[in-house]
């Protein structure tokens, strides 16, 4: 989710990479694209739903889908770095300043699903690992291309919704993301959990 009061690229780029993310991603379905002209600022957010191939009530097919949901939930942010991440990456904070308040707390909601360790620092450890993964994996450069048409659709879109007065606009995925090449191949994995560390201390019970 963004919401920007001048920059209407910056949140088209930041949505791209959330929709793209989500295209590369096994496991999830993109949805719509939902925008919004508020008095002061604009918002807009990508909808996804599990793919019935992954079921909730498996631990690993668990697992992976929290690990991806965390991960789709930074991808906007890692999204409008392009290819600059600077040379030492981000830590925690400025993560949090990228990605914007609402997408890192939904990350963090994410992995708090599988029993993490209440440690603060091990959940910010994990997004921090996560979003510098999600960023190498939306560098690619047929990657990086797919956000850049993604954010020009967008873009037209809403400047017809501007043309014809309109203070909201969905978009299907499928509309945006329309003769694009991408695989899925994106894999985003879960590491640290009270899951295994109680496992271990009690000799394989849970």
């Amino acid at each position: 989710m963004k919401r920007h009061c001048h920059q209407r690229e910056v949140l088209a780029v930041h949505e791209a990479g959330h929709l793209v993310a989500i295209a590369i991603t096994p496991g999830l379905v993109a949805q719509d694209l939902v925008w919004h002209r508020l008095p002061d600022y604009e918002i807009a957010h990508v909808e996804s739903a599990r793919s019935a191939e992954f079921d909730w009530e498996k631990p690993d097919d668990r697992n992976a889908l929290i690990a991806r949901h965390a991960a789709v939930a930074l991808a906007g942010g890692a999204a409008e770095l392009a290819g600059a991440m600077p040379a030492g990456g981000l830590d925690v904070r400025a993560i949090h300043a990228q990605v914007g308040a609402t997408d890192f707390e939904l990350a963090h909601e994410w992995l708090t699903l599988q029993r993490y360790d209440p440690d603060q620092q091990t959940l910010e450890r994990e997004i921090q690992r996560l979003f510098h993964e999600v960023w190498r994996a939306l560098a690619a450069p047929p990657v990086r291309a797919a956000i850049a048409t993604v954010r020009d659709r967008l873009l037209a879109r809403l400047g017809d919704a501007d043309a014809g007065g309109a203070s909201s606009l969905r978009v299907p995925a499928g509309e945006l993301l329309a003769g694009l090449a991408l695989d899925r191949a994106a894999e985003f994995t879960l590491e640290a959990t009270l899951f295994d560390r109680g496992t271990a201390a009690a000799g394989g019970s849970v």
